[in-house]
């Protein structure tokens, strides 16, 4: 048999010290187990085992785990520093403590990092060339390279009122209430920044009534601007006068859109009263054309019932008002003179013919009743502020001292005209009257010609528990 030379001695050997024996000149047969277990065929010969096998690439398996560990650690380090920057953990205030690992085996420490709070940077460590970990310092004279983050300025008072106090310099209410409704009572700055908050309520609901939009959703936030102004500052007179405005004319606006015309004349009346009393050229979003409008509709409600001078007060009021455009009730007006003309010619009676002409009679007066005024009384008058909310009341009675229902009473003071129908009792009541001398009149009655209205004038001091009286009754010509 030959001898295989691919295996040194040594390595023989080696398997017979493994196997319990000396190495030595011993038997093949001593080999041939070595082959066996090499998967070779026995020779009967010593032959070498061949040399230990290695990976392809010449990379250690020790090397090759090193590395995975330390790319997961990496991993891991930069895993945790985007969570850090993304939940905001150096957007806050004060010292913060990281962890930081510098090479595969060293253990975690930890550094303070202070953040200042006006701004915030985040410093970038250049890579440490031993096994030192490395650690933070606060510094800051030490040239570092820094990546700027934005700081969340809604968590900073004094930024939240320096914020609110520039879009108040600057007129942009909206941006003041956005920033300065953030700052809570135990903020520093929120003393100071109520009277600006205050304002910027005021002014944004004076905007919005001053804009286009006069729908009832705008009117609601009008309402809910000043509202909010007075809960910060509840002794604002000019603020408290002008949510009662807001009040009445959305309630007026609601009114009119679910066309509830006498509602809505009734609480729009009033409110234009008011306003035309602080000015006479003084105007209140649509409230003019609001109120025009519900007259004439309750104008047509009366001449579909054939209550024509009832429906021509309505549209002689109309006319009154500060409204661009007045058609609709001259029109309507004129509608009715037809009428009654039509009515007139159909009544006169028709002349018969005789041999010899006869003395034309003479017409028979159409008006068979007056109306004057026989119970007036009123308080005296006080020196106070005019609020617009005094009252006339009163009743109105035939000849047989029995109550009138659905007659028209007219209270008026200059250019400023009510108008009420009594109700089933003959009682009425006309609201919403300012400091002034109002005088009182019957304008008609279902059933009855009016010949002669005598007025009676009271003084109301525009308070709303001042109340005047006048009292009503018929009498034959």
């Amino acid at each position: 048999m030959s001898y295989n030379s691919d295996y040194p001695d040594n390595e023989a050997d080696h398997y017979r010290e493994k196997v319990g024996r000396q190495p030595g000149n011993y038997p093949p047969d001593d080999y041939d187990d070595f082959y066996r277990e090499k998967g070779m065929p026995p020779t009967g010969y010593y032959a070498p085992p061949p040399p230990p096998r290695r990976n392809p690439g010449g990379v250690s398996t020790g090397l090759l785990v090193g590395l995975i560990v330390l790319v997961v650690i990496l991993a891991i380090t930069l895993t945790v520093l985007v969570t850090l920057l993304v939940t905001g953990f150096f957007n806050a205030p004060g010292n913060k403590t990281v962890v930081i690992f510098a090479t595969p085996t060293a253990e975690p420490t930890t550094a303070s990092v202070f953040v200042p709070r006006p701004t915030t940077s985040v410093t970038t460590f250049a890579p440490v060339p031993t096994s030192t970990p490395a650690v933070a310092t606060d510094t800051t004279t030490a040239p570092f390279t820094t990546a700027p983050v934005t700081t969340n300025a809604s968590s900073d008072p004094d930024t939240i009122f320096n914020a609110g106090n520039v879009a108040f310099n600057a007129g942009k209410w909206d941006e003041v209430i956005a920033n300065l409704e953030k700052l809570s009572p135990s903020d520093g700055p929120y003393v100071a920044a109520k009277p600006l908050l205050v304002k910027s309520y005021a002014n944004l609901a004076q905007s919005l009534i001053d804009g286009q939009d006069n729908s009832q959703d705008n009117a609601k936030r009008t309402l809910d601007l000043y509202n909010k102004a007075l809960a910060l500052d509840s002794n604002n007179t000019d603020i408290s006068s002008a949510k009662d405005i807001a009040d009445n004319y959305l309630k007026g606006r609601t009114f009119f859109d679910s066309r509830q015309w006498q509602d809505a004349f009734n609480t729009l009346n009033t409110l234009y009263s008011n306003i035309k009393a602080t000015s006479p050229t003084a105007k209140y979003r649509d409230t003019a054309e609001m109120l025009y409008n519900s007259l004439i509709q309750l104008g047509d409600i009366q001449l579909a019932q054939n209550q024509l001078d009832d429906a021509r007060n309505k549209y002689q009021q109309a006319q009154t008002l500060d409204v661009a455009d007045k058609s609709v009730a001259q029109t309507k007006l004129a509608d009715i003179d037809q009428r009654q003309r039509q009515t007139q010619t159909a009544a006169r009676p028709t002349a018969t013919p005789r041999p010899t002409p006869a003395p034309t009679p003479s017409p028979t007066p159409t008006c068979r009743s007056n109306f004057f005024a026989f119970n007036v009384a009123q308080p005296t008058v006080p020196n106070v502020p005019d609020k617009g909310s005094s009252k006339v009341e009163g009743r109105v009675l035939n000849k047989t001292n029995q109550p009138i229902a659905g007659a028209v009473i007219r209270a008026s003071s200059g250019t400023f005209t009510f108008t009420t129908t009594t109700d089933g009792g003959g009682n009425y009541r006309i609201s919403g009257l300012g400091r002034a001398r109002w005088e009182t009149v019957v304008l008609s009655a279902p059933g009855y010609s009016i010949c002669t209205s005598l007025s009676a004038g009271v003084n109301l001091s525009g308070e709303a528990t001042f109340i005047a009286r006048v009292e009503f009754v018929e009498s034959v010509p």
